[in-house]
């Protein structure tokens, strides 16, 4: 439904156009000489953006020659609908200052968020966000229900495409509500359209919270709706498609296809409708029917190609496919899919830079190198693996004749057999020196902590949900989910980590994330944090390539922010230092 994302947009812009003032029609001189029938011009050419910005700059020179400051600002409104791109932006920063000097705090409102929809169409999440938040901040200000609950449904979209689902599944409950129970219309702007946008996003962070029942409550009450209101009857299909995703995410892989195709049969438009091709691509690939999974997945690929745009759900179709092509021993296309995700990954992690959000997913920019390096190091073994069998096949012969030449010798010395290196050695006198920078000679002796999981296993016990109270059972599994992958992605090991940016990205709030660790691990957050980044630095030093690097350098790959932060917390924890718990002084 990536599609009906950008539609929104088409439908916010002209939506808007009954709250701007307008002007008396100047004298009639040529058949699009007047507003009305430019406008009306304008409007016939909505698919063709190219030709209607001819009467759109029309529309723009008249106003301007007359001075008329409301179709000024109306023409730019027209502008930012019927451009792209860069061109796009310009008009939209026209509005927003001819609003200004109009001195409507509402216009200026409605410019903010126009621009915030562009940018949000161009996947810049950070500026869609700024603009949004400045157009809510006006329309709290001016107390307009309706464009506060707009605004509203906008940041839930932009939470939407972060993953950040709890957060906009509160949003989208909220806009719900309102235009569930204010669906007046007002000129060209009918309240009923925010009413099934709401609902349908509403339904979409359902199924990704799993709370499948309340979304099949919801897809049935849009369904009954539009059913009833025929005038929207080309909205069913998307509720359809809502239950294709609902069964995806319980796993009902067959249903869900079957879904999903329905949905596609049913749309009546020249929508790409990429969503429903990727979950049915993502279906065949859990069923492990992976000759019918590609071709839906190269759609997503394709679409990504020609954009450069990928809505962030689609991601897991490039993990997919690097998964199907390891199946099918295929490295090259591994490595192309590899490389991908890669510059995917980057421009995640350049988002979240400035949005602490962190989308879900199985592979980060560390294993997706590793697994490249991996595939690389395979490549060269193919293109030299005739020398070394070659050379193998030599230095066996040599062996050979050796072993055969001394079988045939009458006189063999009896010390003939223990020449050469001993296998034992001898072992090592465990010590650590005074100074923190100075290498590791040995092991550490008796390194407990580092027998246990990171993660604590999970009790066959029913888990009683009563002690989370008031945080709902189906909160308590996400967050415990997010928790676990916090660990399993060692992601404690990033530097300045705080409840506050976990909470953020894990769309939940602080109080939750604190209460479910205090329940589980009987530890608070700052606790929990060290303890997984003391016991990681017990795990490196097992590794042997790790045997001659110092504390300090080791420490440091840990997450603490400096090395005497981890030497207090190492204290704290064992009640004695990092050289007497070593050196067993």
């Amino acid at each position: 439904m990536t599609e009906f994302r950008s539609f929104f947009l088409l439908i916010f812009l002209f939506t808007q156009l009954p709250f701007l003032s307008f002007a008396q029609p100047g004298e009639y001189l040529s058949e699009y000489s007047d507003y009305p029938a430019l406008e009306k011009k304008i409007k016939s050419l909505e698919n063709q953006p190219e030709q209607s910005m001819v009467y759109v700059e029309m529309f723009i020179r008249k106003a301007k020659k007359e001075g008329n400051a409301d179709n000024i600002h109306k023409g730019y409104l027209f502008a930012t609908f019927n451009s792209r791109e860069e061109i796009q932006l310009k008009y939209g920063d026209s509005l927003i200052v001819s609003s200004i000097k109009l001195n409507d705090r509402n216009k200026t409102g409605e410019a903010l968020l126009s621009q915030a929809l562009v940018y949000q169409g161009n996947e810049n999440y950070e500026k869609s966000l700024e603009y949004t938040l400045d157009a809510l901040k006006i329309f709290e200000e001016t107390k307009n229900l309706y464009l506060i609950n707009t605004a509203k449904y906008s940041i839930a979209e932009i939470k939407t495409f972060l993953g950040a689902y709890s957060e906009s599944n509160t949003l989208f409950i909220e806009t719900t509500e309102f235009f569930r129970n204010n669906q007046k219309r007002i000129g060209n702007t009918d309240y009923r359209l925010y009413y099934l946008y709401s609902l349908l996003g509403l339904i979409g962070t359902e199924n990704r919270l799993k709370h499948f029942s309340e979304s099949q409550n919801l897809i049935d009450e849009g369904k009954a709706y539009v059913s009833k209101n025929r005038e929207f009857l080309g909205y069913f299909p998307y509720f359809v498609s809502s239950e294709g995703t609902n069964f995806y995410f319980q796993n009902n892989y067959p249903k869900a296809i079957e879904k999903l195709n329905e949905a596609l049969k049913l749309y009546d438009d020249k929508w790409k409708h990429l969503t429903e091709k990727f979950y049915i691509g993502m279906s065949y690939y859990h069923l492990n029917q992976y000759d019918k999974a590609i071709p839906y997945l190269q759609l997503i690929e394709k679409d990504y190609d020609e954009t450069g745009k990928l809505f962030p759900e689609f991601r897991p179709g490039f993990e997919a496919m690097i998964d199907i092509y390891k199946n099918k021993a295929d490295k090259d296309l591994q490595l192309h899919y590899i490389d991908k995700l890669l510059i995917i990954t980057k421009k995640e992690n350049e988002s979240r830079e400035k949005i602490r959000t962190r989308l879900e997913k199985k592979m980060g920019e560390t294993e997706l190198l590793a697994a490249k390096k991996e595939l690389e190091n395979y490549k060269k073994w193919q293109k030299f693996a005739p020398i070394w069998i070659g050379t193998i096949l030599i230095v066996a012969g040599l062996l050979f004749y050796r072993n055969r030449s001394k079988k045939l010798r009458k006189k063999i010395s009896p010390h003939s057999e223990d020449q050469g290196f001993s296998t034992t050695e001898t072992p090592e006198t465990i010590a650590l020196s005074l100074h923190n920078d100075a290498p590791f000679t040995a092991e550490p002796t008796e390194i407990t902590p580092t027998t246990l999981p990171l993660t604590e296993p999970e009790s066959s016990e029913p888990t009683d949900f009563s002690k989370y109270a008031p945080i709902r059972k189906e909160t308590v599994l996400l967050i415990q989910k997010k928790l676990a992958t916090f660990e399993e992605e060692k992601r404690f090991t990033y530097k300045n980590i705080k409840l506050s940016s976990l909470a953020r990205d894990f769309g939940t709030n602080e109080k939750y994330i604190s209460a479910i660790i205090k329940a589980d691990k009987e530890k608070n957050f700052n606790e929990y944090l060290s303890d997984l980044r003391i016991d990681y630095f017990l795990q490196l030093l097992k590794i042997p390539e790790n045997k001659l690097k110092s504390i300090t350098e080791l420490s440091e790959k840990t997450g603490f922010t400096n090395n005497e932060m981890f030497h207090k917390e190492f204290k704290k924890k064992f009640g004695v230092s990092v050289k007497q718990y070593f050196g067993k002084d």
